[in-house]
C-alpha cells in the first residue's frame, strides 16, 4: 500500500536506509448497490483475501442478491520461484428471467440458468503480460417460467478448450489516459450434449 524510507547517519559518515512497508489488508469485504434495464436492481457483496485456503494466494467470492441471482467464486495460486505461474480454479451459477415478445408485446417470460467451472494455467513474464491454456464445463437450461401459445425448454452443456494471451499497461481502470490494452483468446467448444422440447 505504502514504502517510504529514511536515512540514518552513520559514525563512519556513511548513512543507512530504513524502508518502512505498510502492506495492503489481507481481505477486504465490499458492498455495492447495482441496477440496469436488464438485471434490475441488486446488491453486491464481496469478499476478498490474500493465502486464506494456502500461501501464495488470492481467492474472492462475489453474490448479486436481488431480482436475478448471481454468485461468483474464484481462487488464484501461484507457484514457482517468481510466483510468475498461477492455477487459477473458478465457477460462476446465474438465474435470470427475461421476456420473450410478438410484436412488441410481451408474450413470455423465460429462465435461464447457467453454471461455469473452469481451470486455467497462467504463465505471467511481468505484471503487464500473461499467456495461459485453459478448459472449461458449462451447463445452460432454458426454461419458460409462464405457458405461452407456443414455448421452448431447452438445456445444453458442454467442454470449451482455450488459449490466450493478455496486456495491459492501462493508467486506470475506468477512463485510462494512456496505455494499451490487449486480450486474445482461440477456444475450442466440444462434448456438446443439447436438448430442446417445443410446447
Amino acid at each position: 500500500n505504502r514504502i517510504t524510507y529514511t536515512l540514518q547517519p552513520q559514525q563512519d559518515g556513511s548513512s543507512k536506509i530504513v524502508f518502512n512497508v505498510e502492506e495492503n489488508p489481507i481481505s477486504a469485504a465490499k458492498a455495492a448497490l447495482h441496477y440496469n434495464s436488464f438485471m434490475g436492481v441488486s446488491l453486491v457483496f464481496n469478499f476478498t483475501t490474500r493465502n486464506f485456503f494456502t500461501k501464495s494466494s488470492r481467492s474472492f467470492f462475489t453474490m448479486n442478491l436481488g431480482e436475478n441471482f448471481r454468485v461468483r467464486g474464484e481462487h488464484m495460486q501461484y507457484m514457482g520461484k517468481n510466483k510468475n505461474i498461477a492455477m487459477i480454479l473458478g465457477t460462476r451459477y446465474e438465474s435470470i428471467d427475461f421476456n420473450t415478445f410478438s410484436d412488441f408485446k410481451p408474450e413470455d417470460v423465460y429462465r435461464q440458468n447457467y453454471f461455469m467451472g473452469e481451470i486455467r494455467f497462467q504463465y505471467s513474464w511481468n505484471r503487464s503480460t500473461a499467456v495461459g491454456i485453459g478448459t472449461r464445463y458449462e451447463n445452460l437450461l432454458y426454461k419458460p417460467s409462464l405457458k405461452a401459445d407456443f414455448s421452448i425448454k431447452g438445456k445444453n452443456a458442454f467442454l470449451t478448450s482455450s488459449v490466450y494471451f493478455k496486456h495491459n499497461t492501462l493508467d486506470r481502470n475506468v477512463y485510462p489516459r494512456s496505455g494499451t490494452y490487449i486480450d486474445f483468446s482461440t477456444d475450442y467448444v466440444y462434448a456438446q450434449s443439447g436438448k430442446v422440447s417445443f410446447y
